[in-house]
This record gives C-alpha cells, sequence and structure tokens, in this order.
C-alpha cells in the first residue's frame, strides 16, 4: 500500500494497542503509553459494558489517535438480543469463546454475525468518531471464506482500512530467527495437539492457507491494509527482541500490535479475555513508556505513520 504523504525512508510503522475498552487494567496501560505519542491507533472491543465510555475519554483526551473497531465474536457479552444470537452465544448473551466456535465454525449464520459487527461498529459511530480501521479478535474473520466476506463487506461499507491478516512471523520467518517465532508456532501447535486433538484436527489444516486467501480477498477488492502485521513480541517483552524485531523490519507499511496493560499484583481481566501472557502486558507498556520504541525508531530511521495515511 502507498502513504498519503511521503515520509522520507521506505519503512513506516503503525503502532496499535490492542483490546482498549474490555478492562480498566488494560485501558490504564494503554493511556500511560498513549502520553508518549509512540502509539498511532487503538483497536476497541466494543462489545465490553464500559467501552463506550473509555471511548469517550480516549477521544477527548487524545483527539490525534486513532480509534479502530476490533470486531469480536469470541469474547464477552453480546450486542444483540439473546434470542437472535444462535450458535454464536450462550443462554446469557455471551460469545461461546474461541474454542467452542471453532469446532462449528461453518454454521454460523452471517446475517447473524453481521448484525452483531454492525452493533460494535455503531458503538464508535454513535458518539460522532470516524473510526480509524477494522481489525478481528483472535483473527477470526479471517478464518474461512464466509466470514472473510464479511470483514470485505463492513470495510467497504464504511470505507475502512483493515488489519493485514497474516502475520509476518508467517512470511518472513527467517527474517526474525531471534524471535524465535517459528519455535514458538510448533509449541503452540504440539499444545493444541496434545490438549485439544479434535480441535487441531479441525482448525490447523489448511489455516495458513486460509489467511494468506484472505489477504489475496482484500487485494483483489481493493481493501485498504498494511503491507506487514507483527502480530507480538512473541513471547519475549524485552528491548533485545524488539530492537530485532524492528531492525529487520520489511519495506513497506507494517503494524505492530501490542497488548498493554497497567502493573497489578492480580490480573482483572474480564470473562473472556484470555489470560495467556497476561503477565506480559506490563512489560509491553514499559517498552513504549521508557523511550525504548521511540529511541529505536529514531535509530532505524522508521517512520511512524497512521491508518489514515494508507492510501
Amino acid at each position: 500500500m502507498t502513504l498519503d504523504s511521503d515520509p522520507t525512508g521506505s519503512r513506516f510503522l503503525i503502532v496499535t494497542a490492542d483490546d482498549f475498552g474490555a478492562s480498566d487494567w488494560i485501558d490504564r496501560g494503554i493511556f500511560q503509553a498513549l502520553e508518549t505519542g509512540q502509539i498511532s491507533t487503538v483497536s476497541a472491543l466494543t462489545n465490553y459494558p464500559r467501552a463506550a465510555d473509555a471511548i469517550g475519554r480516549l477521544r477527548q483526551d487524545y483527539p490525534d489517535v486513532g480509534i479502530g473497531i476490533h470486531l469480536n465474536i469470541t469474547s464477552g457479552p453480546a450486542l444483540i438480543s439473546t434470542n437472535n444470537l444462535g450458535i454464536l452465544g450462550d443462554e446469557d448473551g455471551n460469545f461461546l469463546g474461541l474454542r467452542s466456535l471453532l469446532v462449528q465454525i461453518d454454521r454460523l449464520d452471517m446475517v447473524t454475525v453481521t448484525q452483531e459487527l454492525h452493533s460494535q461498529i455503531e458503538v464508535v459511530l454513535n458518539q460522532g468518531i470516524e473510526p480509524d480501521h477494522l481489525s478481528s479478535h483472535h483473527n477470526i474473520l479471517a478464518y474461512n471464506p464466509a466470514l472473510q466476506n464479511v470483514m470485505i463487506s463492513l470495510a467497504k461499507e464504511f470505507n475502512l482500512p483493515v488489519r493485514t491478516p497474516v502475520a509476518v512471523s508467517q512470511t518472513h520467518g527467517r527474517r526474525f530467527g531471534y524471535a524465535r517465532t517459528r519455535r514458538r508456532a510448533i509449541r503452540s501447535v504440539v499444545r493444541l495437539l496434545v490438549q485439544r486433538p479434535l480441535l487441531a484436527f479441525w482448525v490447523l489444516p489448511g489455516y495458513y492457507l486460509r489467511l494468506r486467501q484472505s489477504k489475496h480477498f482484500l487485494d483483489v477488492n481493493n481493501v485498504r491494509h498494511p503491507d506487514h502485521m507483527i502480530d507480538a513480541l512473541y513471547g519475549m517483552p524485552t528491548v533485545r527482541n524488539l530492537e530485532h524485531i524492528l531492525e529487520h523490519l520489511p519495506i513497506g507499511i507494517s503494524e505492530l500490535v501490542m497488548h498493554l496493560a497497567d502493573d497489578v499484583d492480580d490480573i482483572p481481566l474480564p470473562e473472556g479475555i484470555e489470560t495467556n501472557g497476561a503477565a506480559d502486558r506490563p512489560d509491553e507498556r514499559d517498552l513504549i513508556t521508557d523511550g525504548t520504541i521511540r529511541r529505536i525508531l529514531n535509530h532505524e530511521q522508521i517512520n511512524l505513520v497512521r491508518y489514515r495515511d494508507i492510501a
């Protein structure tokens, strides 16, 4: 993708704070990072009850920061009526969770999914805010062609760019050797095979090809997206790892997706937000608040940009 402006250099980075609006613990860490001016955008989980007020405060205090919508059908409460949820949620109106959803994902009613995601976008629109981008929690809208089409339809309807569904750990594995991306991916696959063999049999075959297909669909439908997505610090939120990732950043527009939170002894996560990796969130925040990311960007001559810069 190209840029509306033409900053000096050939590598550009969008820094995104994910999961905004789901938890006060998460939001406090994001607000601390926003003080540095090194956050391009947040991606908000607007289905959580506290999200609307948090988004209002964000817009008031940081009007230049983009607010994207982290479209969600796997965690927390649904916004549409329980009577309309079908297999998407339980009798209390909560989403079933990623693992339960995956085993029946091909049976989802796309009309219901679209209705729910419309409601999540309207949380931002109803506050007079123009959304910055669309992404999907757990990358779920890249999972199969039906969900991919929902994402494309929403992106075109609201004229919004979307997150690239394929991570650089999959497309540039050798480039990021220090980050041990391949080793971590193999451990995750082995863990799933051991703990949930039936789910692994259902999910894993063809998964990477479906992600590549999703990116191809974005291109052929002229949906704007960054060239690359760095989905996490790969379980290693260290200065050295961030240096390695940004030193090896590919040419083009990349998005670094970060998961931030405040320092606490007990992790008060809401229902549906996974605890895996939660302990790393304050460390990821520190990489922004202590000036590390600013120093590396300056040293590597990487330009901090926003989704709105994608032409």
